[in-house]
């Protein structure tokens, strides 16, 4: 397999992201892609509640989610409790973790950028 190797933010990209955080609240849809601020962002919403993924990609960041119990995907009106995503992309040994999600869901690229299907 490819690994998709853990990529840490800049200082800018950590001020961005700082930015960022106080907008997700618990029980918020999550797309995060690859990089220094999805990565500094997600690392930061280990204590968040009944987030939400629907996502074109599925990272790193998401099984660390999961496994704090942040990430549940309870709630959505499209394939509630599913994590949603068109592919899986990072370490090896995250890549592994995410086999023991329970409710996981890869599909075709098309049907992660409806917006209906994103609540």
């Amino acid at each position: 397999m490819t690994q998709l190797p853990g990529i840490c933010a800049t200082e800018i990209e950590k001020k961005i992201a700082e930015n960022v955080l106080p907008f997700i609240k618990d029980g918020d849809v999550l797309q995060l892609g690859i990089g220094g601020i999805p990565n500094y962002v997600a690392s930061h919403l280990l204590d968040r509640k009944n987030l939400k993924i629907h996502s074109e990609m599925l990272t790193d960041t998401m099984v660390d989610l999961v496994n704090a119990g942040a990430i549940n995907s309870h709630g959505k009106d499209f394939m509630d409790g599913y994590i949603v995503g068109s592919f899986a992309a990072g370490t090896e040994n995250s890549m592994t973790g995410s086999i023991g999600i329970r409710k996981l869901s890869c599909s075709l690229s098309e049907l992660q950028m409806i917006p209906e299907s994103s609540a």
